[in-house]
């Protein structure tokens, strides 16, 4: 075990500015009336051995947070490093704090940290200020060690160690280190060994270490004592100290910013396209920390001008250097030494693009600085002489009954602009309706068939271009077991699968069968259409006032383990469509709320009539850990971890809540619609959860009893 903790790795994040006028990109900044220049940096001081200096780089860098306040609030926010503009912060004079955090703020992990740094400063005019971070690791961590002789006297024992919102267990002589983020209402670690004595006695001893702090290794030793007085466990014969360490620091991994590109006056994400012979100049800017040491262009377009695709500006010969002027590529750079930043505008000229004929074409360009970052990025210019042009469809807008295309109008004589679009194998076009912006065309095409390829070309009077681009619709894809027919029952618990099958549903019966219950079970009782429907039915779980309320639920994903008398449950499932509702039957009969928890949501209480309720989220491709097994949202009772319809990764969202008894006998329709948030995003995964009591997942509800069958989505 080793006896200090190693440590390792030193951030460098570089928020650089140019203090002069650097090529003509930069023209417009004027001087600066009344306002500074930020040098930022920032040493992040991590504890383990860093095996691969550029993963740690890259992850510390995509999840760095960069704050800049002054007293009226946070002036500059930067998630990621990469979104640090290369060009600089310029700050107006005044006081200010800088905050950078970074890595995974986690309950308790073996893996994950968290770190962060403060620091004041000043911003004057006409200066440039260097603020240095010192980001300490925010965690407070612990180890366990055993002495020589343990392992005579007791065997399969574990240490676990944790506080009110996560723990971790160390497995024997485990040499990990764990990592824990302290909840503002428990400041205090509690350790508990458990294991068999050589008798066979199971032994257990619990302790409590109080107010830990961050930054701080907390090393508990159990040690063995021959000559202690031992009691009829033989527990007197260990000795258990907390020995608080400080983190030392040995080693630095510098991270900067990589080179970055940017269209000067147009967005280099986006196709570039002109007429024949009438196209404009084109340049793009390179800004970079430390100097550029290489600029490698890659594209058919050169083969003219130097017989070859490809050059490097920084090595190529004089007569190479004229050959590329008098073809149309020029280009300027300038580096700031004092400030070690460097830019390179190039210039794809005139006399290059008007030389192109009508086709696509695409030029890509590689910088590699002094720090040994290499970013490539690419042009793509189209050149036509049609007078209309469609263009690339974006992936985000085309949903699985409807999408969105654009096209652009090259000549201002064309007579009757349009978009116009088939099925891939069909001959006969169709005209869409268009709305005009200029030069730019946009329809919005519906009715079309799911999982279905379609093209589109851009048209004019007498004209249909040759030119098109394809898109495929989403498939309208439905629920597997939607009508909850297969089932498991001679199982223990109940599972919502066949044998055979893949599961797609669960629930929480894996936590209230350990009492011999299934609270979600097929049921005959209530029926829209086939033989079963599923009954959740919420109720205590135990014996007598041992045991917990656990309500009746059933839920897209798996659940993942039992920790006491809580549930981890891995939510969702791979889901590639996106659809704008989700509809099926129910029947929902309510009971008082009867059970209590002492963490329920403020304002539920004993009495109040029950309530359940079903919600469907459509998230993004970002996925949590539990145990080694991902899923894109983990759901932990026990630590109160839960989802949020507010949560970054969710696309859509909608629910719909059960607060009445359904009239009658027979279930009845409902209907939940999807709200986007965000429709610039392709679904990844889905979540569909349904309770029979709204804060079941607090341990809070009444005996309410609800049936669901043939859910089915909507898409439009």
């Amino acid at each position: 075990m080793k006896k200090n903790i190693s440590n390792i790795a030193a951030v460098m994040l570089s928020a650089l500015s140019l203090a002069t006028v650097l090529g003509s990109c930069s023209d417009e900044r004027s001087a600066m009336s009344g306002e500074g220049v930020l040098q930022l940096s920032a040493k992040i001081n991590s504890d383990i051995k860093v095996e691969s200096r550029t993963a740690t780089e890259d992850e510390l860098s995509e999840k760095a947070i960069i704050w800049i306040s002054n007293s009226k609030g946070v002036v500059r926010k930067y998630q990621d490093l990469s979104t640090v503009p290369a060009s600089g912060v310029t700050l107006l004079s005044d006081h200010y704090i800088a905050e950078v955090w970074t890595g995974d703020s986690v309950s308790a992990s073996f893996t994950d940290r968290w770190f962060k740094g403060r620091e004041e400063f000043d911003i004057t005019r006409n200066n440039v200020t260097r603020v240095s971070i010192n980001c300490t690791i925010a965690n407070t961590v612990a180890q366990v060690e055993y002495g020589e002789g343990v392992d005579d006297l007791i065997s399969n024992y574990t240490m676990t160690v944790g506080h009110k919102r996560g723990e971790l267990c160390f497995e024997g002589r485990d040499e990990r280190t764990g990592y824990f983020m302290m909840p503002s209402y428990d400041q205090n670690l509690q350790w508990n060994l458990e294991g068999t004595l050589t008798n066979g006695t199971v032994y257990t001893r619990s302790g409590v270490i109080e107010n830990v702090k961050p930054a701080t290794l907390y090393v508990i030793k159990v040690g063995y004592n021959p000559d202690g007085d031992s009691d009829d466990t033989g527990g007197g014969y260990f000795t258990i100290e907390v020995d608080e360490r400080t983190i030392d620091i040995e080693d630095e991994v510098e991270i900067t910013l990589a080179p970055q590109f940017e269209g000067y006056d147009f967005d280099l994400d986006e196709v570039q396209i002109g007429e024949v012979g009438k196209m404009e100049r084109k340049s793009v800017v390179v800004n970079a920390v430390g100097s550029l040491t290489s600029m490698e262009l890659n594209s058919s377009m050169l083969t003219s001008i130097l017989g070859a695709e490809d050059v490097n500006l920084f090595a190529m010969s004089d007569a190479i250097a004229a050959s590329l002027e008098a073809g149309g590529i020029t280009y300027s750079y300038t580096y700031d030494q004092d400030l070690d930043i460097s830019q390179l505008k190039l210039n794809l000229e005139d006399v290059l693009l008007n030389s192109l004929t009508e086709g696509e074409y695409s030029m890509d360009m590689t910088a590699t600085d002094s720090y040994g970052k290499s970013v490539t990025k690419t042009l793509y210019i189209t050149a036509s002489d049609a007078p209309t042009l469609v263009e690339e469809v974006i992936d985000a807008n085309v949903w699985a009954r409807h999408a969105t295309v654009t096209g652009l109008i090259l000549k201002s004589t064309a007579e009757n602009p349009g978009i116009a679009y088939r099925k891939v194998g069909d001959s006969d076009w169709t005209q869409a309706t268009v709305t005009i912006d200029d030069t730019q065309m946009t329809a919005v095409l519906t009715d079309l068939t799911p999982g279905t390829s379609y093209e589109i070309a851009a048209t004019a009077t007498d004209f249909v271009s040759s030119t098109t681009r394809t898109f495929t619709t989403e498939a309208a894809t439905q629920l597997p077991n939607a009508g909850f027919e297969s089932w498991n029952t001679s199982s223990t618990p109940y599972l919502i699968y066949a044998d055979g099958e893949s599961m797609f549903w669960d629930s929480g019966n894996h936590g209230s069968s350990t009492m011999s219950k299934n609270v979600t079970v097929p049921s005959t009782d209530k029926v829209h259409e086939g033989v079963y429907s599923i009954k959740l039915e919420s109720q205590f779980v135990g014996i007598g006032s041992l045991g917990k309320f656990a309500a009746g639920n059933v839920f897209v994903g798996e659940y993942l383990a039992t920790v006491g008398t809580n549930g981890v449950l891995g939510w969702g499932r791979a889901w590639e469509s996106r659809p704008s509702a989700l509809t099926g039957w129910v029947h929902y009969t309510p009971e008082d709320i009867a059970y209590v928890d002492d963490e329920n949501p403020g304002g539920v209480v004993k009495g109040d009539l029950d309530s359940g309720i079903l919600y469907i989220a459509i998230v993004d491709s970002s996925t949590q850990t539990y145990d080694g097994t991902s899923y894109p949202v983990i759901v932990n009772t026990k630590t109160q971890e839960f989802f949020s319809q507010d949560d970054d990764n969710v696309i859509a969202y909608g629910e719909i809540i059960f607060d009445e008894a359904t009239a009658g006998d027979d279930m009845v329709q409902f209907t939940v619609p999807l709200v986007y948030k965000r429709t610039d995003l392709k679904a990844s995964n889905i979540l569909i959860t349904v309770s029979a009591s709204r804060w079941g997942d607090y341990f809070t509800g009444g005996p309410s009893v609800l049936y669901l069958d043939d859910l089915q989505l909507i898409y439009e």
